[in-house]
């Protein structure tokens, strides 16, 4: 049975991460590359073209790839310095055995040798327990063909029932909605359609952070006359240009949505004609909604009515229209509802599967959700450019309709109401959240070798809003502890005017003291099993003995 070395400082000095910076011929102005290879950028689900300059196999620089058309040439910050993990000092050159008695617990291991043994042990484990005593366990950020023989080598080499991949813990929320909402979990629009738009929610997505890029097909949108509407706890970068802001308490966007559509029915803001002919269970979920009023959801979302109204308005009676939203409305005990919700005021205005008029998941990884510009109708079909086009053919409708359900139909689903697992008390007053910013990506294990991404945002902050500062005497740059029932961290305050007063927020890209996740709550969605990484209960001091702390946490 593996275990974790006694200590971890041996691991990190062995395997790091360790910085990486420009140097040597990648810092020589003359040099020309042998060739210019393009590719995607390895990060987000955006996957946009970057122009990699290659020298003696070595790649040392980069150009904007302007045809791509996606990103046009246009790059992030992580973007644009990706580059630097090729020739890494991290890289792992050679197979590895545990070792007690090697640096960091391992030894090196011949490649071939290694390879038997794993078969060899997968050969005795599965005589002994059966071929499901094996399971591969997979990523969104491969490509497609290595997402394929994944799959292969799970099926018909291991010949195990058990695969599954890390959006398992990433936006499975979101698929287990549109499973339920259209019949199938894939990427209904192209971007393009984002610049037609008479209106833009976004809800739950910082995507001037987590998908840099769609900024400007917002922006673009906006240039249009698009209305935007942002809805989150933190005034993010995108929501400093939007039209109307909702602070929302976090956990509640299912009340929003519900009063949301319920004033879209007392007004007569939905399609009588769409509902009828291609959707089921709207009665339901108009009934559903009666109770929603405009006071009932601003009490419990902590928006203003008016702003409810105007989102309601401008939502309602657009022409065209596009929702998207993130992990901020998903990691939820309950996501799923979340999402149901979402889809709701969607079907209701019957803008899908028209131009310039859609829905989407922001997708974290590349392969998190699947392409466009499909079904295809035989071999040489070029596909269609959207998904849940009237007229469209798919294999589980066979032409009765656009969506992935027998009759061809889509389903309103109701989605009630119900609090985070954990809310707050007087113990706990205050709520945390947790995301992204821009310089770093998941879990930082690629985005932490960079130095100069590092350098960027060198550490996680506590996030605070200047009337919370006050009231419990921090300023920024002090050192504070937030607690949870679970755990305990403590880190530089920042204090920003972009939270809401009762809300604090902590990047979630460090690991082991630096975590956000010690104070998070287990708490699952019962249908997509996703933790509540979004909401829980919290209370926050000023830290004591300062001057320890940093030489513990910051060493």
């Amino acid at each position: 049975m593996s275990a974790l070395p006694d200590q971890l400082n041996d691991i990190t000095n062995r395997f790091g991460p360790h910085l990486a910076f420009s140097g040597g011929v990648r810092l020589e102005t003359g040099v020309e590359p042998d060739k210019l290879v393009n590719t995607h950028c390895c990060f987000c689900g955006q996957q946009c073209g970057i122009t990699l300059k290659v020298k003696d196999n070595q790649v040392i620089g980069f150009e904007p790839w302007e045809d791509f058309p996606f990103n046009k040439g246009m790059l992030c910050p992580k973007g644009v310095k990706r580059y630097l993990q090729g020739a890494h000092p991290d890289r792992l050159t050679t197979a590895l055995q545990r070792d007690e008695s090697a640096p960091g617990g391992f030894r090196s291991m011949p490649y071939q040798q290694a390879i038997d043994r794993v078969a060899a042990e997968i050969q005795r484990i599965q005589s002994t327990y059966s071929n499901d005593a094996f399971a591969v366990l997979t990523g969104a950020s491969l490509t497609t063909e290595k997402a394929y023989l994944m799959g292969k080598f799970a099926r018909v080499a291991l010949k195990t029932a058990n695969i599954d991949y890390n959006g398992r813990l990433c936006m499975v929320s979101a698929a287990a909605g549109n499973k339920k909402s259209f019949g199938i979990d894939r990427a209904a629009n192209p971007w393009s359609d984002i610049l037609g738009a008479e209106v833009v929610w976004i809800s739950g997505a910082n995507v001037a952070e987590c998908a840099p890029i769609t900024t400007n097909y917002v922006w673009q949108a906006r240039e249009q006359g698009a209305k935007i509407i942002v809805v989150d706890p933190r005034i993010t970068p995108i929501a400093r240009t939007c039209d109307l802001f909702l602070p929302i308490k976090p956990g509640r966007d299912i009340a929003l949505f519900n009063g949301i559509l319920h004033l879209m029915i007392e007004n007569d803001w939905f399609d009588h004609d769409f509902i009828n002919n291609w959707t089921v269970g709207f009665d339901a979920v108009a009934e559903h909604v009666k109770n929603w009023t405009p006071k009932r959801t601003a009490e419990v979302t902590g928006v203003a009515e008016r702003a409810i109204h105007r989102a309601a308005e401008w939502w309602g009676k657009a022409k065209t229209s596009f929702l998207m939203h993130a992990r901020g409305i998903e990691h939820h005990s309950h996501g799923v509802q979340n999402v149901l919700g979402a889809i709701n005021i969607v079907l209701a205005s019957g803008r899908i599967g028209l131009e310039n008029c859609g829905y989407a998941t922001i997708t974290g990884q590349g392969n998190g959700q699947g392409g466009v510009c499909w079904p295809c109708y035989s071999e040489d079909h070029a596909g269609t450019p959207r998904l849940f086009e009237l007229g469209s053919w798919n294999v589980i409708a066979k032409g009765a309709g656009p969506f992935y359900f027998p009759d061809g139909k889509a389903r309103f689903n109701v989605a009630p109401y119900t609090p985070p697992a954990e809310d707050v008390d007087e113990e706990y007053p205050l709520m945390l959240t947790t995301g992204r910013v821009v310089s770093q990506f998941l879990s930082g294990t690629q985005t932490r070798r960079i130095g100069p991404l590092v350098e960027q945002y060198p550490e996680p902050r506590i996030e605070l809003h200047p009337r919370l500062a006050e009231k419990l005497g921090i300023k920024d740059g002090d050192w504070a502890t937030a607690e949870s029932r679970r755990g305990v961290i403590t880190l530089r305050a920042q204090v920003v005017t972009t939270i809401r007063p009762d809300t604090i927020f902590i990047p979630y890209h460090w690991a082991g003291a630096k975590s956000a996740n010690q104070l998070t709550i287990s708490a699952q969605d019962p249908i997509s099993k996703i933790p509540e990484y979004k909401v829980c209960a919290v209370r926050v001091k000023k830290a004591e003995n300062a001057s320890d702390l940093a030489e513990r946490i910051i060493h």
